[in-house]
Formats: C-alpha cells, sequence, structure tokens
C-alpha cells in the first residue's frame, strides 16, 4: 500500500549526525493497544495545559492507554515504542461517553503522551530534539507465546523489568482500502503546547470492547510508579494490529 505515503513529499531532516526524513515514514508497523479507566484525580496532573479536559466515560474515571509499538522498517531504522497516555480533549461542555463514541466513530484520538521508552539513539533523539516528547532509552523485548504477544520493558543499563504487557492474537480484519487513524499528542515545546500527530493506516486489525485480552505487570523500577500511580482499573477496548504502516508529521502549532 505504497499509495498511502504518495500524497506527502518528504524533505531531508537531520537527526543530529543522522540523515532522515520529514514526514517520517513507518513501513511495516505492528501494535497492541490496551485502553483502561483510572483514577480521575491521579490523571488530572497529566492535562497538557487548562485548554484541555481529560475524557471520563464514568464519574471519577479517565482512560489511559498503553500502545506497544514494532516499527519493523522506517525511515530511521526499525526499532520498538512502548507509549502510556491519558486521553484528553479541548474543552467542550458533552458527557464522556459521547467524546468517547465521537472518537471511536471518527478514528480520531487525543491523549497527552506521559512515558514514551525506545530502543535506538536515533528514536530517542529525534522524539527529544522535535518533539520534546517524555522519550527514555529501555530494553523493549517482543515474543509469541501460544495465542499472545508479549512486550517486556526494561531499564536500558540493568534490564530490570519496568513493565510486562500480554495481549492476544484475537480475530483479525484485512482491508483492501486505506483504514486510517489519527492519533493527536500534545507535548510541550519551549514553553508552548504542540500537536503531533500520527497517521496510522490499519491493515490488519481487530478490536474488542471490555474483557481480559490485554493485561500487564508492573515492576518495582521508579519508572515504573506511573502506572501505580494512576491506578488502572478495567480494559474498556483492545485494538490487535498485526500489520500496519504510519506518518509522523512534524509539530505544529495547535489548531484554534
Amino acid at each position: 500500500m505504497n499509495h498511502f505515503f504518495n500524497k506527502y513529499p518528504q524533505s531531508p531532516l537531520m537527526i543530529r549526525d543522522f540523515e532522515s526524513k520529514t514526514p517520517l515514514f513507518f513501513q511495516d508497523v505492528s501494535m497492541m493497544l490496551g485502553i483502561f479507566l483510572a483514577d480521575k484525580k491521579a490523571a488530572l496532573k497529566y492535562l497538557p495545559s487548562s485548554d484541555f479536559k481529560l475524557i471520563c466515560p464514568f464519574p471519577g474515571k479517565a482512560l489511559v492507554g498503553i500502545n506497544c509499538f514494532q516499527y519493523r522498517s522506517t525511515d530511521i531504522g526499525p526499532y520498538n515504542e512502548v507509549s502510556i497516555s491519558v486521553a484528553v480533549e479541548r474543552k467542550k461542555w458533552r458527557p464522556g461517553f459521547v467524546s468517547v463514541m465521537a472518537s471511536t466513530l471518527s478514528q480520531n484520538f487525543h491523549a497527552n503522551i506521559l512515558q514514551l521508552p525506545v530502543t535506538t539513539e536515533v528514536a530517542l533523539h529525534g522524539g527529544l530534539d522535535f518533539f520534546h516528547y517524555p522519550k527514555f532509552m529501555s530494553n523493549i523485548e517482543f515474543k509469541d507465546v501460544d495465542n499472545k504477544q508479549i512486550c517486556e520493558v526494561k531499564d536500558f543499563d540493568t534490564n530490570e523489568m519496568l513493565f510486562k504487557f500480554s495481549g492476544n492474537k484475537i480475530k483479525t480484519k484485512k482491508s483492501k482500502k486505506l483504514n486510517t487513524a489519527l492519533y493527536n499528542s500534545y507535548p510541550e515545546m519551549n514553553n508552548t503546547i504542540i500537536q503531533a500527530d500520527l497517521l496510522v493506516n490499519q491493515i490488519e486489525k481487530g478490536t474488542k470492547w471490555l474483557g481480559n485480552d490485554f493485561s500487564f505487570e508492573i515492576g518495582n523500577h521508579s519508572q515504573s510508579q506511573i502506572l501505580k500511580d494512576l491506578k488502572l482499573s478495567r480494559l474498556m477496548q483492545y485494538v490487535y494490529m498485526p500489520s500496519g504502516q504510519a506518518i509522523l508529521f512534524e509539530p505544529k502549532e495547535m489548531n484554534v
């Protein structure tokens, strides 16, 4: 599906000493995504700014997403990444469940990323220099066990476990046409909130609501504390995407 990339011309970009391009193309991507209920009070401190509010489908509950990515082919080489984020939106006076349905139907999701461990230095520096993402180096290993995919995140130096995620290989459907989802994030750069967009072409994907198809274990590392503080509870949605593509665009000023 190279036509996914055709409408987006690229320009040269240096990530320190590495020659890359922008927007950044990810030619071969897989993903596991779990969306959990979380404690609203704990999540409130992670709002990007006062212009945003949490998406709260139930009283006292926010939404936290955990994305486990394998980028097998990209403009900056292969690497793995895990994103922990809280669902947000620009302030709108509508119930949280309406926001959830609107995002699901439009396939347009908004979040503030809290942690973003990666496995290569070029991915680290690109995220820090151009987006000010909360990236740090980590060992992230994927393995298949029976009908599950396991993603383990470990300290880069000591190999101590931070998190361990497990997702079922649920039934999927292949799409012959473009099947895109847009993930908007809102990092802070030079004391200004910016918008960063990741467009994903979901070539093969399965989705399940509720259930127990995605689970996690939390280590005792200092960087593991964030999931303990958020008090994750029920799994609301699970997405398993064994095949996809993605485009990461340059950051921009927030749309008014």
